[in-house]
């Protein structure tokens, strides 16, 4: 891994201490449990097209504004409805699928929770009088610590807390950055920033980074009113252990290709689908585990979809699946911020 800070790349991650609000309290979202329907009904819709688009309406707050609107709406919702029973009545898999926010949105609608991935570049050394604060510096740490696997989610209420990123436009990198630093700051001073500083901070973030308004950071900067961070760290890219190893000492931005509406539409289990390496989306890697049943080893990802998508927000990724990038590029782009001491 490459270590240290600099200035310029340091962007991504440090315009998060400018930013994060003074608010704290504590809130928690438990992930629920995999589901295990078999069809649409028993998912908790009728088995009609049409009254079940008039119950998921209600559920998803949905109010269109015009007979046409709501016209086009149907249709999409009817394509995932029959896409969502022909998975269900299709051989078994790993996970499973169901309707949500998704179900009813055209294509272009979509791409708009999915973004281009920053790309950050290694860091140069960290300054001589200084170090890494960590908790993990040996095997014998690792095997303590995440033998037997780990959730940093079930540890501290900020990181199982979920937040939706919304329609905001390519917003998904700005919210798993803003959800690392925050779970670094759980993590070492146990702070519990709210939900809405959170927000309000991944919006900022990203409007500074891709505006590149750097003199109206600045001076949020110098008011001192937020969270800080010294560096961050990459992981060398595909390789599942310096992954694991990385996340044993905290949760870790990851890049992952999400595309297909097998990915829109999970709604639990362990997501093992057709996916490559084509980076679209950003999310927060908080575990991994060994499903006793299967013995199959997964990743635990903490998305921006707010709780209503896939296992109460968060998702349970194939681990070790043989490929050089892990499943779905999972290994391909990570990296994490980190706070200094001095020797």
């Amino acid at each position: 891994m490459g270590f240290g800070f600099d200035k310029k790349n340091l962007g991504i991650w440090s315009l998060l201490m400018l930013l994060l609000a003074k608010a704290m309290s504590e809130e928690a979202t438990s992930p629920s449990p995999s589901p295990t329907a078999t069809s649409i009904s028993s998912d908790g819709y009728p088995a009609d097209v049409a009254q079940a688009f008039e119950q998921w309406m209600k559920e998803y707050e949905r109010d269109y504004s015009t007979d046409e609107e709501k016209e086009r709406r149907f249709a999409n919702f009817k394509k995932s409805f029959n896409f969502v029973e022909n998975f269900m009545k299709g051989p078994k898999q790993s996970f499973t699928v169901g309707l949500n926010l998704f179900s009813d949105m055209d294509e272009d609608e979509k791409r708009a929770f999915f973004c281009t991935v920053p790309t950050l570049h290694n860091p140069p050394p960290i300054p001589s009088n200084k170090r890494i604060k960590k908790r993990v510096t040996s095997l014998d740490d690792f095997s303590r610590i995440c033998g037997g696997g780990i959730d940093w989610s079930e540890s501290y209420a900020s990181i199982k807390s979920i937040r939706s990123q919304g329609p905001a436009c390519g917003s998904c990198w700005a919210f798993a950055t803003t959800a690392a630093v925050e779970a670094l700051h759980a993590l070492t001073f146990e702070l519990q920033p709210s939900s809405n500083a959170i927000r309000a901070t991944a919006h900022r973030l990203q409007y500074c980074q891709l505006r590149g308004i750097q003199r109206t950071c600045d001076t949020v900067k110098e008011k001192g009113d937020g969270l800080e961070i010294d560096a961050y760290a990459v992981v060398n890219p595909r390789n599942e252990d310096q992954l694991a190893y990385a996340l044993c000492e905290q949760p870790v931005v990851v890049g992952i290709d999400a595309h297909g509406t097998n990915f829109e539409h999970y709604r639990g289990g362990i997501y093992r689908s057709e996916c490559g390496t084509d980076i679209n989306h950003s999310v927060l890697l908080v575990g991994m585990r060994i499903d006793k049943a299967t013995n199959d080893q997964y990743w635990i990802l903490k998305n921006s979809w707010g709780e209503k998508w896939g296992e109460g927000g968060f998702m349970k990724l194939l681990k070790n699946d043989g490929t050089p990038g892990g499943h779905c590029g999972i290994a391909m782009q990570a990296s994490y911020p980190q706070l200094l001491e001095y020797i």
